[in-house]
């Protein structure tokens, strides 16, 4: 434990230096970006005790990725005042928690190929190699998602995929198995990877009988949780997967793989980084699939290709292709900085620290004696050994390891729009809540960015990308076109007619703005154009807050005959 402890402050003191730095760079965000403001609709809904629903009283629709994690939202927003504050903090640790973990892995290669269990340069470089990067520190800590979560989680179950020496271990590595399960729907596909990886290591080193015992309980514990979670969302949610995947996912496989293979492509030449762990962790994959192959055909037992322990390196190898291929089965992210492949990053870095660890010399035997001035000159001599092997390490990752690095993002953020698309959201959900506060029931707003919105404003929120909604989400359409906006058809658009719409027109001398391109024209649609009227509002009295949105012209009718709200002058009203 005291191994593990020091290793775990390590990461928490990287963690937190990072987010405190990407905090500022990206302009000092304080609600995550809006996504994440999805996973708060329901957790404080949950917690005031109205259930997993994103428009209270509404219809019961999972439009969040993990269940797990808005559970944990729930208990913050049931616990703290400022639960943004306190799930910041949490993200900081889960993070630290990830790399403890990984940092024990080295240990144990350290260990095992008899160079002592004291940290090295090693486990420095990996940290080096880590946080160099900007957008695994941004989407694991100040984004405030699910990422660190899913990271720490398949950190630890990874340390933990070896053979089980106690009951408890055992136990330990079920847990953290099933609790994957209701962190991301990937899964499904990423614990047993992970329980096969521990059956065959326990098979070489404990025996077939050993590997048939623990395989029977953990594959069970597994089995009956993927089931039971699978039953409360079909009783409760009335689908098997969360929504976002019906509303995002594209039924194309060709479309979905095209995609996809794009996303990678960025990642791989937006991280030097991960693509040199890439390359190692295809040479680990080769270079054991040939050794078998070979083996098996001298031996003519085809059984002898899967009998094999793999090492700590190749089962971190497995795990990163593995974690490397889920998204471009699912058609990639449409977020800047790679956040589905954020939980890979730290393992490609482990295996490039894993690499030059196995090509480095063994270290001198130490003198049989000498006396503490010796001592104390050695000491001192590794100091300076070390920060000149690191030094050169730390600028060259900072500067090259990865775009954009640190200076890059301090002359301007890829996605802190994000971050304000979730502020502007709260503001003109408090807005809206304010002016039509004594109406009832309060009029349907559709918006396209769905979080802070309805964050703000208590009356229901149509999500027209579909996330939220499952006439949008179950509905017709191919999902291809802008990535994680497609499910918005304008036929179910028509169907619904929500009282306001947040979207902006064209700025002149452009013809289109992005709004309607995410909308599939639809704001210049002219039925569209006939039914709603784009203007800013205001009540009567002075003081109130303004809505600038597209009205439904029936009720932007009934508001102004009403006495009690007018148009601003700005938008040419009386």
């Amino acid at each position: 434990m005291k191994a593990f402890g020091w290793r775990w402050l390590a990461g928490l003191a990287c963690a937190a230096a990072g987010a405190w730095a990407a905090w500022r760079l990206h302009g000092a965000p304080r609600l995550g970006v809006d996504d994440a403001n999805i996973f708060f609709v329901y957790a404080e809904h949950l917690a005031r005790g109205a259930g997993l629903v994103y428009n209270a009283g509404g219809e019961r629709v999972e439009g969040v990725t993990s269940l797990l994690w808005t559970l944990l939202c729930a208990a913050a927003f049931a616990l703290a005042r400022r639960p943004e504050a306190l799930l910041l903090a949490l993200s900081v640790l889960l993070t630290a928690t990830a790399q403890a973990a990984l940092l024990m892995i080295l240990r144990r290669g350290r260990r095992d190929a008899g160079r002592g269990a004291a940290p090295d340069l090693f486990e420095w470089a990996y940290l080096i190699l880590v946080f160099a990067s900007p957008a695994y520190v941004t989407w694991t800590t100040i984004a405030l998602m699910d990422t660190a979560l899913w990271g720490a989680l398949l950190a630890v179950a990874l340390a933990l995929a070896r053979p089980a020496a106690t009951r408890g271990r055992q136990a330990a590595a079920g847990a953290v198995l099933c609790l994957l399960l209701p962190a991301r729907p990937e899964s499904l596909l990423a614990a047993p990877a992970l329980l096969a990886l521990l059956l065959a290591r326990t098979a070489a080193e404990a025996g077939p009988r050993a590997a048939w015992r623990a395989g029977w309980r953990l594959g069970l514990a597994l089995a009956l949780t993927a089931a039971a979670l699978t039953v409360f969302r079909l009783a409760y949610f009335g689908y098997p997967l969360p929504n976002t995947y019906y509303a995002k996912v594209s039924p194309s496989l060709a479309y979905n793989l095209r995609e996809g293979l794009r996303y990678f492509r960025r990642f791989m030449e937006e991280s030097r980084i991960a693509a040199a762990g890439l390359a190692v962790a295809l040479l680990a994959v080769g270079t054991r699939a040939y050794a078998q192959t070979a083996a098996a055909l001298r031996a003519g037992r085809w059984r002898r290709l899967w009998a094999f322990a793999p090492s700590d390196l190749e089962a971190t190898a497995w795990l990163a292709l593995l974690l490397l291929a889920l998204p471009v089965l699912t058609g990639g992210d449409h977020f800047a900085m790679a956040r589905f492949y954020q939980p890979a990053y730290p393992l490609l870095c482990l295996l490039l620290t894993q690499a030059a660890r196995a090509c480095a010399p063994p270290p001198a035997p130490a003198a049989a004696a000498a006396g503490a001035e010796r001592v104390g000159w050695r000491r001192a001599g590794a100091a300076a050994a070390a920060l000149l092997a690191l030094g050169p390490l730390a600028w060259w990752a900072k500067a090259f390891g990865n775009e954009p690095n640190w200076a890059a993002l301090a002359a301007g953020s890829p996605i802190q729009h994000e971050f304000r698309i979730a502020e502007n959201g709260l503001a003109l959900g408090r807005a809206a809540q304010t002016l039509f506060a004594d109406r009832a029931p309060l009029p349907a707003l559709g918006a396209i960015a769905a979080g802070g919105v309805k964050r703000g404003y208590a009356g229901p929120v149509v999500d027209l990308m579909g996330l939220n909604d499952t006439r949008f989400g179950h509905g017709p359409g191919d999902r291809t076109g802008m990535k994680n906006h497609a499910a918005f058809e304008k036929a179910t658009f028509f169907r619904i007619l929500p009282e306001m719409v947040w979207a902006r027109p064209a700025t002149p001398p452009a013809t289109v703005s992005r709004d309607d391109l995410i909308l599939k024209g639809l704001l210049s649609d002219e039925r569209f154009r006939s039914l709603y009227t784009y203007t800013e509002i205001t009540a009567a009295t002075n003081g109130a807050p303004s809505l600038c949105l597209y009205f439904r012209n029936d009720f932007l009718a009934e508001l102004l005959q009403s006495g009690r709200y007018r148009r601003t002058p700005e938008a040419g009203g009386p």
